[in-house]
């Protein structure tokens, strides 16, 4: 297993995240769009792998299909595939035509229907078409086969099975993993960037405090503190039940991960534990009262040494037990079901500091995951066990 530096596993930090946000929402506000200045901020004053006009083309045909509408958290949508280049260019220093394209596309297929944008859909594919006789019909085939490896056709493949499909062609087709990695970061980062958490000490202090001082009272709430909204903590969680997932089927299937996708690993695996913190700190400070802090802490800590942490258990007495199957499992009634957690603090505070674990444990052990995370876990569960780790 690749394992990076610390100064290369901090690239995309949030300070550079609100940057590359800003930059490009300042530049779509002028009076006329230029997708040379969006080519700008990808690129990051590297040379361009391919004539910069079919990069042009890539980026004025998302912008058409995105238009003006809006992400669930307020952002424009259009934001999105252009962080992703940029967060992959930024990681990868070296990106490939095809990287960017994918990139700049990687949602076209489940964002960018008829049904979603209606007329527009039409302009869209329009300007796409441009990029055939740019590309090369060689080209073009590779460009729309990574597009299918990469869209969740959720009539046909659970979000696990999809997962395990894109890893499975990842092996082949690594740009579609290291996409993939840049997606989940950008979508990690986007709703965690409102620097939520106490200012101060972090979170490994608020833990260490309540557990060891004799004389604790809590941490201080500055009156600037602004708590985690409901909305905002629904996306928090579906991104760390995602990134856990994600991981696990990455290792659990023995997909080698080296070079720049090691870098994003790491990067989405660091931007992962900030967000698990501050859960554990929005519960902490703002949902439980001091005397249930040490005891939550506790509770939590147990649960993990005793192999709560390293599986997917099901039907078992730990509130912690059927998170992932019977609390965020199928999509139907998901959103509901996360809310639920995010309300119940003492839940709440458990499974985030569980987070917090198992993001540690990917950092710390390469070869960690959570077993029973597969394309087909529904399958193999057994009530109250743990899924066995498939052989790698």
């Amino acid at each position: 297993m690749f394992q990076t530096t610390e100064r290369e596993k901090e690239t995309i930090t949030f300070d550079v995240f609100l940057e590359m946000s800003a930059d490009i929402t300042y530049r779509l506000s002028g009076m006329a769009f230029d997708p040379r200045a969006l080519l700008d901020i990808i690129l990051h004053e590297h040379e361009p792998p391919c004539p910069e006009h079919i990069l042009v083309q890539a980026i004025t045909a998302t912008r058409v299909g995105y238009g003006d509408r809006k992400r669930k958290l307020g952002p424009l949508a259009f934001l999105h595939p252009i962080r992703v280049a940029s967060i992959l260019t930024k990681v990868t220093r070296q990106p490939s035509t095809l990287d960017l394209l994918l990139c700049l596309l990687h949602d076209r297929d489940e964002d960018l229907t008829p049904e979603r944008i209606g007329k527009s859909a039409k302009k869209m594919h329009r300007e796409l078409d441009k990029l055939v006789p740019l590309l090369g019909d060689r080209a073009y085939e590779k460009l729309e086969e990574g597009i299918g490896h990469l869209t969740h056709y959720k009539d046909q493949l659970s979000y696990g099975e999809y997962l395990a499909a894109l890893t499975q062609h990842g092996e082949c087709r690594p740009e579609v993993l290291r996409v993939k990695l840049a997606d989940r970061l950008d979508n990690t980062l986007d709703v965690g960037v409102g620097r939520h958490g106490i200012p101060g000490r972090g979170v490994f202090a608020l833990i260490f405090d309540a557990l060891f001082l004799p004389t604790y009272s809590g941490p201080h709430v500055p009156f600037r503190y602004v708590p985690l909204t409901t909305d905002e903590g629904i996306q928090l969680l579906a991104n760390l039940f995602k990134n856990t997932e994600f991981i696990s089927v990455l290792r659990a299937e023995g997909c080698a991960v080296e070079g720049p996708t090691a870098r994003l690993m790491d990067a989405l695996l660091l931007a992962s534990r900030r967000i698990a913190g501050f859960l554990v700190q929005d519960s902490l400070a703002v949902g439980l009262d001091v005397p249930s802090h040490r005891g939550t802490i506790e509770d939590v800590r147990e649960y993990c040494l005793s192999g709560g942490m390293g599986c997917v258990r099901s039907g078992g007495q730990h509130p912690l037990d059927g998170m992932f199957l019977e609390r965020y499992g199928t999509s139907r009634g998901r959103r509901e079901r996360l809310k639920a957690i995010f309300k119940d603090h003492y839940l709440l505070a458990r499974l985030g500091l569980t987070f917090l674990g198992i993001f540690e444990s990917y950092l710390a052990d390469p070869d960690f995951y959570l077993q029973g995370i597969t394309g087909n876990t529904e399958k193999k569960i057994k009530k109250g066990g743990c899924v066995p780790a498939p052989t790698a």
